[in-house]
């Protein structure tokens, strides 16, 4: 349980810190905040099935978790049409 809601917070710190950088309005927070915490949960399921557990805190490798979840938000950031 602990491990979701380290996943949680993960993802939505890297997705209101991608909106804080470049800007974007407020209308689009849930949309980026989905695909922060999409993209968080894809890095965790491929580091644990890849056993790339760097940088493990509390079961939940963070660093992939953080890379998972920018690579969503920059792709997010590419489509979105405004």
């Amino acid at each position: 349980m602990s491990t979701f809601i380290l996943l949680l917070l993960v993802g939505a710190i890297c997705s209101f810190a991608f909106v804080t950088i470049f800007g974007s309005s407020s209308r689009s927070i849930p949309f980026y905040l989905l695909a922060g915490v999409g993209g968080a949960l894809v890095g965790f399921v491929l580091a644990t099935l890849l056993s790339w557990n760097w940088l493990l805190v509390g079961g939940l490798p963070v660093f992939m978790t953080a890379l998972g979840s920018m690579v969503f938000l920059v792709l997010a950031h590419r489509i979105r049409f405004e």
